[in-house]
């Protein structure tokens, strides 16, 4: 659930865990209540045993998570502005998030798609293993294998993927506060705008992520690991370069880049698996530097015609590149 209420509320509850309590005495009261004939005035504070201190039900009412029933001299009456957002941030900040042990956690086939490199999956499963909090920044030119090494990382419990062309300071901070993941995917980060940068550098800096807005703050610390790609690093500021181990990839030579297809077309997740004969795919090409749909053709042609559509889109992308340069 998306809504203001259900983000001031994990707000809060991330801030100060101790109010968790006091939201739950709430909305189990409004629940006991609702059908009652004054229920729209609502609670005060010395409803409840113990009473519940008024600057903490004013300070509830300010982020939004309460409205104002009923208000004379005498006293103020409080509900909640969204019932059901309270009740889904409270059920979301109190879910149990078991740690995966490492090595259980990494598939034996982590880089299975991927060709060559040998060195860089050895290094990058040895730091999994052991945890190493080294942010890591994959540069090369399209078609290198980098995207293929971020869509690897997925599969990782507690992977996220994020796009750095579409993604704002903002959105990120609201994602890491929100979703807390372990490992935080970055492609084309060197097309995230300077002005956006703020919550990726603290993250590899300190670990925490803070938003301060109008009426509220949060905070959070996290463990997370970053692997980020990028065409160039030229573009990328120094100050985020700083934070990562760049690891620089080579072009793939057209028998590295047929294969890289083929595995792709093998996969157990395409949609269909009866070789030979005819099938309908969805090509993957954007996991390798391209992107394009293939209709029902002869399966038997198909590898073929994949290699030499990528290698188009490839030659394209870098011809592009190196007019930017």
């Amino acid at each position: 659930m998306e809504s203001p209420v259900f983000n001031s509320t994990l707000a809060l509850l991330q801030e100060r865990p101790e109010t968790r309590a006091i939201l739950m005495r709430i909305t189990e009261w409004e629940a006991a209540h609702v059908q009652d004939e004054f229920f729209r005035l609502g609670f005060e504070w010395d409803t409840f045993e113990p009473p519940i201190k008024p600057q903490v039900l004013h300070m509830m009412h300010l982020r939004g998570i309460l409205r104002q029933a009923y208000k004379s001299r005498s006293g103020t009456g409080y509900l909640t502005m969204d019932p059901a957002a309270v009740l889904e941030a409270l059920r979301f900040a109190e879910a149990d998030h078991v740690e995966a042990d490492p090595l259980e956690g990494i598939p034996e086939d982590l880089f299975s798609v991927v060709i060559g490199y040998d060195d860089i999956k050895s290094m990058m499963v040895k730091a999994l293993e052991a945890e190493a909090r080294v942010n890591w920044l994959l540069v090369g030119p399209p078609a290198s294998a980098k995207t293929l090494f971020l869509l690897s990382l997925e599969r990782l419990p507690g992977a996220g993927y994020i796009l750095g062309s579409r993604m704002s300071r903002a959105g990120l901070s609201d994602y890491l506060i929100n979703f807390k993941p372990r490992y935080l995917l970055i492609d084309e980060i060197d097309k995230l705008p300077s002005k956006d940068l703020a919550p990726l550098l603290s993250l590899c800096e300190t670990g925490r992520v803070v938003e301060t807005l109008y009426g509220r703050r949060r905070s959070v610390t996290l463990d997370t690991i970053v692997f980020a790609a990028a065409n160039r690093i030229e573009g990328i500021p120094r100050e985020v370069t700083s934070r990562f181990e760049a690891l620089h990839f080579k072009e793939y030579t057209r028998p590295q880049f047929a294969e890289v297809c083929v595995r792709l077309l093998e996969r157990d997740d395409h949609p269909n698996d009866s070789w030979p004969g005819c099938c309908e795919v969805d090509v993957g090409l954007r996991r390798v530097g391209g992107a394009t749909r293939v209709g029902v053709v002869d399966s038997s042609k198909l590898p073929a015609l994949l290699v030499d559509l990528a290698c188009d889109r490839v030659q394209l992308g870098r011809a592009d590149l190196e007019s930017q340069r």
